[in-house]
């Protein structure tokens, strides 16, 4: 015969079990998936989708490929290369980087996107007023800033125990704009690198990008 201990701990148990049902599937309801089917087509209708939103002509691996712009330390001006613009105190070259009439790389030559293009200047023969001789003026480029769509090459000066950066690669400035070079800004002193009329904001423009410019120069 049963005890009502007993069969108190029947109940107890019976409604624990409810309980641990009713909440299970309170928790499976919270974590279904209610995109999930076993229809392998419709798994992979929402990816598609993704897919087709950011499809563009250049796939990601190309993308991968390209070398990040900027600042370069191996690159220059080959000797006796072609040169595109003379500055102050500066000749500058620019066009595609295995152009090796006006480039010379250290290493091997970076592949970069049809909206970019390499540039290097040098000091050496430049028309310039100052004394630019070995050990008295050590150019580098500095920074390359997009500005209103015009690309701009800053040039600093550098002590001896820094390396020159002589090259870079840049993005193409917006067409009907212009490439630029221009010395960086002190307070106290000017630098004489690139200097040009009120016209162009004292900097020299380098060239004009063509309004019927294809995306590759």
């Amino acid at each position: 015969m049963k005890t009502h201990a007993g069969r108190w701990r029947g109940w107890i148990g019976a409604l624990a079990l409810c309980a641990g049902a009713i909440g299970c599937a309170k928790k499976a309801d919270l974590y279904e998936d209610h995109d999930w089917t076993q229809e392998a087509s419709a798994n992979q209708t929402a990816w598609r989708e993704v897919e087709a939103l950011f499809a563009t002509d250049e796939s990601d691996a190309d993308r991968g490929n390209y070398i990040l712009r900027g600042v370069r330390h191996d690159l220059t001006i080959v000797k006796d290369g072609e040169v595109d613009k003379e500055c102050s105190c500066l000749d500058v070259s620019f066009g595609k980087p295995e152009d090796s009439k006006r480039f010379r790389w250290l290493g091997e030559i970076p592949i970069i996107s049809p909206e970019e293009i390499a540039v290097a200047v040098r000091p050496e023969g430049a028309k310039c007023n100052i004394d630019t001789g070995p050990g008295r003026r050590r150019p580098s480029i500095y920074a390359v800033d997009q500005t209103n769509g015009n690309t701009v090459v800053v040039i600093e000066e550098l002590p001896l125990d820094r390396p020159q950066a002589l090259g870079a690669i840049v993005e193409l400035p917006a067409p009907g704009l212009g490439l630029y070079v221009r010395s960086r800004r002190f307070k106290d002193h000017v630098l004489p690198y690139g200097q040009g009329t009120v016209a162009t904001s004292g900097m020299c423009k380098v060239m004009t990008r063509s309004r019927a410019t294809p995306k590759s120069l």
